[in-house]
């Protein structure tokens, strides 16, 4: 009965081992396996989109992913140094900071490709949809800042972990 146990324990540790070093990989993969698509049925509905202005969307959209694609593979290369950095024992202060400037760095390249891709959008919506799909962006930002106010409340009179 304890060899069995054992044996059960062993394998659960070799499987969430082996899985713990293929996740990373596979998660990485998935995310930068962009396939450009087409505006999504919402968003192609709540707009009204022409199929001459989902047709220029796509082709914008084909090129943001691309661009952010290669920004993201960066990334994730600076983070795992920064990871290796953090991990030694003798850690260097200035080395660490160094990668979090490039990696605050890649970050502010991806929002800016966004951002100039919205812009681009902008041309190719009429004023109302341009109304309507940046109505749109303003509370999903809105959200997100109120979901970080909410977290805080919820913080605050809270000693450690």
């Amino acid at each position: 009965m304890k060899r069995k146990s054992v044996i059960i324990l062993i394998v659960i540790f070799v499987i969430g081992f082996a899985s713990g070093m293929f996740t990373d990989k596979m998660i990485e993969k998935r995310r930068l396996a962009f396939s450009p698509q087409p505006p999504s049925g919402f968003l192609s509905e709540y707009l009204a989109l022409s199929k001459s202005q989902k047709d220029k969307i796509n082709a914008m959209h084909r090129i943001l992913y691309v661009k952010i694609a290669e920004l993201r593979t960066e990334l994730s290369q600076k983070r795992r140094e920064l990871y290796k950095l953090l991990k030694n024992p003798e850690q260097n202060t200035e080395e660490i900071n160094q990668k979090i400037d490039e990696i605050a760095s890649l970050q502010k390249d991806i929002q800016r490709e966004s951002m100039n891709n919205l812009r681009e959008m902008r041309k190719v919506l009429t004023k109302e949809q341009q109304d309507k799909f940046f109505s749109l962006i303003k509370r999903r930002l809105n959200n997100r800042g109120e979901r970080w106010e909410r977290m805080l409340g919820k913080m605050k009179g809270r000693k450690g972990w």
